[in-house]
């Protein structure tokens, strides 16, 4: 089940905001034993949890039962709260941040985004991959970052005709076939050289 993290308005501070959610979401899971929990980045900031990944270490500290608690990385998110996702720095970046934080094992999946909101806007708003600020080629090089090579990804398009969401679906998966072309490709070479040793 992939939720938002919520706000911690009402709390006072967001370390108790963070407190509260670790308690509800060790009732949670506690009983339901058979479900997953997925927490999702999320793009706003202040008091909300979830935009500033080091939210989810803290909650990560309180959970009785991490191994039923996973997350979602939503770039469209990412992007609008903060983190350079566009430049191979900024996404460098992005991915120790997520090593430190939450782990890239704890990472569930990818809701794959684009967005016309600039960089720390803190706006949450899909457009169609390819029409905005993150773009197409910096997408291309997400898609294909080791860290993600047997993850999933989910488009969350905006009302898009079926034919163009089709087309969208087509580009990324050639996208993840170029990635793992690669992945092969260098094993390949690797393990001769192995060899050849």
């Amino acid at each position: 089940m992939i939720l938002h993290p919520g706000s911690a308005k009402g709390w006072g501070t967001k370390e108790a905001g963070i407190d509260q959610l670790a308690r509800a979401l060790n009732g949670l899971l506690a009983q339901e034993c058979d479900i997953t929990f997925v927490l999702e980045n999320i793009a706003q900031a202040g008091m909300t949890i979830g935009g500033d990944l080091y939210d989810f270490k803290n909650l990560l500290e309180k959970i009785d039962r991490p191994e039923k608690l996973a997350f979602c990385i939503d770039t469209a998110h990412a992007h609008s709260y903060g983190y350079d996702l566009v430049t191979p720095a900024g996404q460098d970046s992005f991915a120790r941040i997520v090593s430190q934080t939450i782990g890239w094992d704890k990472v569930a999946l990818v809701h794959l985004n684009d967005t016309q909101q600039a960089c720390a806007s803190h706006k949450d708003q899909h457009c169609a991959l390819g029409q905005g600020i993150v773009g197409s080629l910096a997408l291309r090089t997400f898609v294909g970052r080791a860290e993600l090579r047997k993850k999933p990804f989910i488009l969350e398009l905006p009302d898009l005709p079926e034919e163009q969401e089709l087309a969208l679906l087509s580009l990324v998966r050639e996208w993840r076939r170029e990635a793992d072309h690669a992945y092969t490709s260098c094993y390949t070479f690797s393990s001769m050289a192995q060899e050849i040793r």
